[in-house]
């Protein structure tokens, strides 16, 4: 009889441990999947970040070339006044 407990013991650690192994497995593959979609992420995340910084270079060009213009505005304007002094003499 005490034979046949432990036998029966065994079996039903056996299952328990099976159902584990199963658990184990399921939740391994849930792990794999959400590091699957999170290195996705991340790789989008770095596709926007690489996107944003050649944006970044353009904004700085185009500033540099608005203040060229702001610039040569304010060159025109000053020979413009220049040439009408001259002219009016």
């Amino acid at each position: 009889k005490k034979l046949d407990n432990v036998i029966l013991r065994k079996r039903e650690l056996d299952e328990e441990k099976l159902t584990i192994q199963r658990q184990m497995e399921k939740k391994d593959s849930e792990i794999n999947d959400l590091n699957t979609k999170l290195n996705e992420k991340s790789a989008e995340i770095q596709s926007h970040k690489t996107y944003k910084n050649v944006l970044d270079e353009q904004i700085k060009e185009y500033k540099l070339m608005s203040e060229a213009i702001v610039s040569k505005n304010s060159l025109i304007e000053k020979l413009q006044k220049e040439l009408n002094d001259a002219k009016g003499l």
